[in-house]
């Protein structure tokens, strides 16, 4: 990512003009006076390999690498989208409380962010949640209404849950759990999201 000043003013960089700077701020000069530098920031290599091994299906060596990220000096959003992909990285091992742990996280520095909930919801799907599920799936479509992803995943969660209601008389309110031949195959129809 870049971030350019432009002569006289610095917009989130470092400028320098009159023996003073400014850092992170608005610092107005005139034009002769002021000096213009680029500030480039770069992505951990640790997220940039840990993603790699995700897309592979090397989930271990993928969940060890972004472990090491989170220890190093990320910034939020960095922060945020290695807690993502670990919340994805936990459901395909199937640890689902590692998993929600990791959504949680990405969902506290992120609250806006759709990604999260799209994937806790898949979580809780999994675990046959179906209400945990929709609300989840819900708040990521308020936040991105135009989201295939998480209507399809809504839409799934939903069928799902008047299945498992049919077959027990129950009515359809969306909160019951997926039934024991639908439980465990749900990640194969699921869609993820931010990794």
């Amino acid at each position: 990512m870049k971030i350019f000043t432009r002569a006289g003013i610095a917009i989130f960089g470092l400028a320098v003009a009159a023996g003073g700077f400014s850092m992170g701020g608005l610092l107005v000069t005139p034009a002769a006076e002021a000096y213009t530098y680029e500030l480039v920031i770069r992505k951990s290599a640790l997220i940039s390999k840990g993603r790699a091994l995700l897309y592979r299906g090397e989930l271990d060596q993928a969940v060890s690498l972004y472990e090491r990220a989170l220890d190093s000096n990320l910034s939020v959003a960095d922060k945020h989208n290695v807690n993502n992909d670990l919340c994805v990285a936990y459901f395909f091992k199937r640890d689902f409380e590692k998993a929600l742990e990791r959504c949680d996280a990405a969902i506290a520095s992120g609250p806006n962010r759709w990604k999260p909930y799209n994937n806790r919801g898949n979580v809780y799907l999994e675990k046959g949640d179906l209400g945990r599920a929709v609300a989840d799936y819900d708040k990521g479509l308020k936040l991105l209404p135009s989201s295939e992803v998480l209507a399809a995943n809504r839409a799934l969660a939903l069928f799902l849950a008047s299945e498992s209601q049919l077959a027990s008389g129950t009515p359809a309110d969306g909160a019951g759990g997926a039934d024991e031949d639908s439980a465990g195959e749900l990640h194969r129809l699921v869609s993820f999201a931010g990794f």
